[in-house]
């Protein structure tokens, strides 16, 4: 199925939510939902309603709040994907087209009010009974709207008398107009419409399905271009022009285009864009309209790029680029104490969630994920589309979230869990916060199949994620744990993968004699008997030598130990005279490690591999962690 033929499809199956605004209430970041819109209809946020009786008389304008401005509206073919010049939507539009004194009050000359009423008197004559219609027809035909919105105090003039485009008065006086602009001008305000007829029970027009059929049928009444359509196989009206306004309601990129046919588009190829491929209206609207649902329901946006996943009959699952809390939703509300979520906990979690998943679609064998960015201002390019088994899908997420997991730290909720990054986190580790956008989200997309088809994850961004773990001078230290817990999940999915006799687990493992391990042991011994002794002499907290060393220490470990070592001997004497207890434990540790190497292994100074980290983080979180009732407290080791 392409990915076209899978839109459409999910359109017809889930046409009974056309007009709602489905997930509005579970959206948790307030943002605007998109609802699925009706065949020939698009969305723009309006500022002024307008408000008229049943024989077209105004009544009233309200200015619209800014949370209810998104308004379903008709489209033409054209004006759907409107980018320039002159093209009147039918029904809802700018000042410019709805207002027949728009030049007389803005002394603009650029008017599409002639084309505006046109169009809206063919609707009308199409539908003679529709009073609505009739009555908006009746009013616009006056071109009196921006004369009756200056007088109604909606719309502010200057000494010009001319619509004051900012507001140059006293701040207290500014009038409401302005706040809802947002950053439109004002001369893009656009105008929906309310007939207040008695005994009509919709008087909003956006709301009106009686509204929306009505134009559906007058535009199936329109001229025919016949032609196969390449999605359905039949011979039905093509689309000429394909809409716009893809990811958000500004935007004028589009997935499909031919408007070149002066240039070499199809030169030596075709003689016409219909030659191509052809799709039919019906199905370009509703395929179009189903991406725009998705991606503001349930997709994930990054600048100029968006990804989303679905199945045509369960459309709010989790997508790949979720990191672990995100997809169990695990941050607690107004929490107080720290939460600690264990592997076993998440993994336990993951299967519950992916299970009621799997419950909910058995009948639907294919899951779709796709990706989308600009080319161009005005292109928008499909990187990737994938059609999975549902099944397949989730066991794939299932894996990628109990599999690449090390532990990772949320500063906002306070909460430690057993989890796997996501791929924006690994592609800002890797290359640094201010990594340059395109790398981000190419590196996004890299990651993407390593999630849902199981691939081995890049060497590069691996090792980009190691060294940037290692080089801890350069990084804040929340930035660091970052990086390090990243580095860690990576590695560690990377070496399980592909090694059958061991396996890394995500606690410290005493048997292990890998040098890079023992190396990354032997630092983390040494950054914490550095850090006990100062607290034991009572000196001031500062960066240990190991700490300042990690990066060498990591190309370089024989000889940066020797170095290392030397240095540890006065916070030894230190500890040796206020807590003889605590220089027994770390003597013991490291003799322990020391104990564990192979003498070759030892005295090579050749870099070491991920393991380093690993056993680094895996030394540190057992230290930290372990506790002791049969010790005094001068004898137990020092706690984070």
């Amino acid at each position: 199925m392409n990915w076209m033929e899978a839109l459409y499809r999910t359109y017809e199956d889930n046409a009974q939510q056309v007009g709602k605004n489905s997930s509005e209430e579970r959206d948790l970041k307030k943002r605007t939902i998109t609802p699925l819109f009706p065949l020939y209809h698009g969305s723009q946020n309006a500022q002024i309603t307008v408000v008229l009786d049943g024989y077209g008389n105004f009544r009233r304008a309200e200015i619209v709040p800014t949370g209810s401005q998104q308004t379903i509206i008709p489209v033409t073919e054209k004006s759907g994907g409107r980018t320039s010049g002159l093209c009147p939507h039918p029904l809802c539009d700018k000042l410019q087209y709805v207002a027949g004194d728009f030049t007389r009050w803005t002394n603009n000359s650029k008017s599409g009010y002639k084309e505006y009423l046109n169009q809206l008197e063919c609707w009308k004559d199409f539908d003679p009974s529709n009073a609505t219609l009739s009555a908006i027809f009746a009013y616009v035909l006056k071109g009196t709207l921006l004369e009756d919105l200056v007088e109604s105090k909606i719309l502010p003039v200057n000494e010009n008398s001319f619509l004051m485009k900012k507001w140059t008065g006293e701040k207290n006086d500014t009038p409401a107009i302005y706040a809802a602009l947002g950053v439109v001008g004002i001369d893009a305000i656009l105008v929906r419409w309310r007939v207040e007829i008695p005994g009509n029970l919709v008087p909003d027009v956006w709301k009106n399905k009686e509204m929306w059929n009505s134009w559906i049928r007058f535009q199936e009444s329109r001229g025919q271009n016949t032609g196969l359509c390449y999605v359905t196989g039949e011979t039905t009206n093509l689309a000429t022009q394909h809409p716009a306004r893809i990811r958000n309601a500004g935007d004028g990129a589009k997935i499909i285009s031919s408007n070149d046919s002066s240039g070499f588009t199809f030169r030596g190829k075709f003689d016409d864009s219909k030659e191509v491929c052809g799709v039919s209206r019906e199905v370009s609207q509703k395929a179009h309209s189903a991406l725009r649902w998705l991606i503001s329901n349930q997709g994930w946006r990054d600048d100029s790029q968006a990804i989303v996943a679905w199945s045509s009959r369960s459309l709010f699952m989790p997508g790949p680029w979720s990191d672990t809390r995100e997809l169990l939703e695990m941050d607690p509300d107004e929490e107080p104490e720290t939460i600690q979520y264990t592997a076993e906990e998440v993994g336990r979690k993951l299967r519950t969630k992916i299970s009621g998943y799997k419950e909910e679609v058995a009948n639907i064998s294919k899951v779709f994920i796709m990706g989308l960015d600009s080319a161009t201002p005005g292109r928008l390019s499909i990187t990737f589309f994938n059609e999975m088994d549902s099944v397949e899908y989730w066991n794939n997420i299932e894996h990628w979230h109990t599999k690449c997991v090390w532990w990772q730290w949320s500063e906002k909720n306070k909460l430690r869990y057993a989890g796997a990054p996501s791929p924006r986190t690994i592609a800002e580790v890797a290359y640094g916060k201010s990594v340059d956008e395109k790398l981000r989200k190419q590196t996004v997309v890299r990651l993407l199949p390593c999630i849902i088809k199981r691939r081995p994850v890049p060497p590069d961004l691996v090792d980009a994620c190691i060294h940037k773990a290692c080089n801890r001078s350069g990084l804040e230290n929340r930035d660091w744990n970052l990086a390090v817990n990243t580095a860690c999940a990576l590695f560690r999915y990377q070496f399980n993968s592909t090694q059958k006799q061991h396996h890394y687990t995500m606690s410290l493992d005493r048997t292990i004699t890998e040098r890079g391990y023992l190396y990354g042991r032997l630092l983390a011994v040494a950054e914490l008997l550095e850090k006990a002794a100062q607290k034991a002499s009572s000196d001031t907290e500062r960066p240990t030598n190991a700490e300042k060393l990690m990066q060498r220490f990591s190309s370089h470990p024989h000889s940066t130990w020797q170095t290392l070592r030397k240095a540890l001997d006065p916070y030894i004497q230190i500890l040796t005279k206020n807590k003889p207890g605590w220089k027994n434990y770390y003597d013991k540790e490291l003799a322990s490690i020391h104990d564990l190497f192979d003498q070759t292994d030892f005295i090579n100074d050749s870099k070491v591999s991920g393991e380093f980290l690993l056993g680094y983080y895996c030394q540190k979180s057992d230290m930290f962690n372990k506790t002791s009732s049969s010790k005094e407290e001068e004898n137990s080791q020092p706690k984070e």
